[in-house]
């Protein structure tokens, strides 16, 4: 009896220590729109239940997936779903809604597996069973999605899932059906520094939106399949003849449609429809990945990922991820068959304000030399520098001596809807008093400062007194990222001596606009 009983115990404890060994039937092939998903961690049948790796489909259709090691949580995000669910948790958020799984969601070898049925409902997914090939096949129908500049995607139209037979169900109705055959290929997807390259050989029928969280710029290419060599795990064949797409003198400026996506305030409108003439690049730098590849030379895109999309109608998607917001435009050459999305050329405003003026001299030096014509004469010369930049349009809130209200100088600078705020001025305290201040107010203002302060004090040579806060009423009220620079003392004999020399101002201009230069990442 005893013996038996041990030998129960420890059938018991090994089917505690192995449940997977024991309830995992077999591994189940996934085919999407016809093509095979290769997983490390296969579909697999688990207690009856088919569960299925979240993030190879759900990223193949362009959804973001993101897990959190501490929470053991798995977030998947596309234009119109928000799903969050945790390891061994059957309750489950979608947009916000809670909701409860049949199977909690596992970890098998670092893969998160969940229930099909669920994923396949969620994602508009259409499941047939393969009793022959005893395979899953998914497909998607087309998600209605705006022009540029119209409205709102749209929320998917998903397609009723059904179920999936066992292993006794042999209907002959439960086939693939024939692929349809798309009418472009789409045959190199590419990148160099802010601008992404497509290429296929035939007609483009690109659409163009961007979306939020995470910022993402999404065109989808009706009529379009992609070529064997873009969907293979290794892609070095992808770029062989790219730069024959992005050689200037394939693209005739006369045939080439323009439209721009403004995102930099989180907005799908269309800011102008003028055509942007940027010179292609002639090399092509990358890291390729499966479906896809990062891009390490541009500020603005972080990678780019593709797939076949939907074959009702057949339909291809490319995503840009995105570093951060700009403005974007999207080109197309009819003619050689070339999509090009670039980051826009932009100009950005800068308001430079000299301090006082009129009859407000503000501080008299050691000299009786007054303050309003120092910051003045270094404002000038700030002007004359930033003139010769093509990329910033420079506006001064006085060019000579004149009295303007400080809530006149914000105006002026809100106004404009300026980039940036910059105003000069000279300090006075006491005779021993020395040094290069730089302050800010709000917060958004800070790495502005941060950028600009270290040119001051080389220019300057001064003691360096730091970047300080302080409501200073210009820098409080503007909208934009604002500073006030104190260069140096009018009340210490040394500095005001230097401070009035044509060559000091002359540096402290130059070092100004390298601050904002640098602030704007213009090279």
């Amino acid at each position: 009896m005893k013996k038996s009983v041990y030998t129960f115990l420890a059938a018991l404890f090994f089917l505690c220590l192995f449940p997977r060994l024991i309830h995992a039937e077999e591994a189940i092939p996934l085919f999407l729109n016809g093509k095979a998903l290769v997983s490390t961690v296969p579909a697999q049948n688990i207690k009856g239940t088919t569960m299925v790796p979240i993030r190879i489909i759900s990223e193949t259709l362009g959804a973001v997936v993101s897990w959190d090691a501490k929470e053991k949580k798995v977030t998947v995000m596309n234009e119109s779903l928000s799903i969050e669910m945790q390891i061994d948790k059957k309750d489950v958020a979608v947009n916000g809604e809670l909701l409860q799984l049949t199977e909690a969601p596992l970890n098998v070898e670092g893969t998160a597996l969940l229930p099909l049925r669920f994923l396949a409902e969620k994602l508009g997914l259409k499941v047939i069973w393969d009793e022959k090939a005893r395979s899953v096949n998914l497909s998607r129908q087309l998600i209605d999605l705006p022009v540029i500049g119209g409205e709102q995607p749209q929320e998917p139209v998903e397609t009723p899932v059904s179920n999936v037979p066992s292993e006794e169900n042999t209907d002959p109705s439960l086939t693939i059906p024939d692929p349809i055959v798309a009418a472009t290929e789409i045959q190199a997807i590419a990148s160099e520094y802010d601008q992404v390259t497509i290429r296929g050989n035939g007609d483009l029928h690109p659409t163009l939106f961007y979306l939020t969280g995470p910022d993402r710029l999404v065109v989808d290419f009706e009529q379009s399949s992609l070529a064997a060599d873009l969907i293979s795990s290794n892609q070095p064949t992808i770029m062989n003849d790219i730069n024959t797409i992005l050689d200037s003198s394939n693209i005739d400026p006369s045939i080439i449609d323009s439209s721009i996506i403004d995102n930099s305030n989180i907005d799908d409108s269309i800011i102008d429809n003028t055509i942007e003439n940027t010179e292609p690049p002639a090399e092509v730098n990358y890291s390729a990945v499966t479906n896809g590849f990062n891009v390490s030379d541009s500020v603005y895109i972080d990678k780019v990922r593709y797939a076949d999309f939907s074959d009702k109608p057949p339909t291809v998607r490319v995503v840009i991820d995105l570093k951060q917001k700009g403005n974007y435009e999207l080109i197309e050459d009819k003619v050689n068959h070339v999509v090009i999305i670039a980051k826009k050329t932009v100009s950005y405003t800068v308001v430079i304000d000299a301090g006082h003026g009129g009859k407000d001299t503000g501080a008299i030096s050691v000299t009786k030399r007054l303050e309003k014509d120092f910051n003045l004469a270094v404002v000038l010369k700030i002007q004359k520098l930033l003139q010769q930049e093509p990329l910033i349009q420079v506006n001064l809130t006085r060019d000579d001596d004149t009295f303007v209200e400080l809530d006149e100088r914000v105006a002026i600078a809100n106004r404009l809807g300026a980039n940036l705020f910059v105003s000069v001025h000279g300090n006075s305290y006491a005779k021993t008093s020395k040094g290069t201040e730089t302050y800010y107010y709000r917060k958004d203002s800070l790495a502005f400062a941060q950028a600009m302060h270290p040119h001051i004090v080389a220019a300057t040579g001064f003691v360096d007194k730091k970047v300080k806060q302080e409501d200073f009423r210009v820098i409080n009220k503007t909208k934009m990222p604002a500073i006030l620079c104190e260069i140096g003392y009018l009340s210490n004999p040394t500095e005001e001596a230097q401070l009035y020399n044509e060559d000091l101002q002359n540096r402290v201009a130059a070092g100004i606009v390298a601050g904002i230069k640098e602030y704007l990442k213009i090279s």
